[in-house]
């Protein structure tokens, strides 16, 4: 059962990161399927995945913790990197 629980970390944190990356794009890339796109690319990016399996078990629960800022500035470089314009995609 631990081991399941310990499989499950990453997945739960890039689902918390994909609601609030989903509700930053809703504000800043009008076209549906756009957005749609780049939340893909998020989830398909091997080094957000990467950093979201580096936190420690004492910050797992936490969205500020370093292991999910890090991803979570990935994710954004990609955004920004994507569009076309780092201005709009910044923490």
């Amino acid at each position: 059962m631990y081991a399941l629980f310990m499989k499950r970390r990453p997945l739960d944190r890039m689902i918390r990161l994909q609601a609030k990356l989903r509700a930053y794009l809703k504000e800043h890339v009008s076209e549906q399927k756009r957005r749609q796109y780049l939340l893909w690319k998020v989830l398909e990016s091997e080094e957000v995945w990467e950093k979201l399996s580096a936190a420690s078990e004492a910050s797992e629960a936490s969205e500020t913790s370093e292991a999910f800022e890090a991803a979570a500035k990935v994710a954004y470089a990609l955004l920004a990197k994507e569009e076309g314009d780092d201005s709009i995609f910044s923490l």
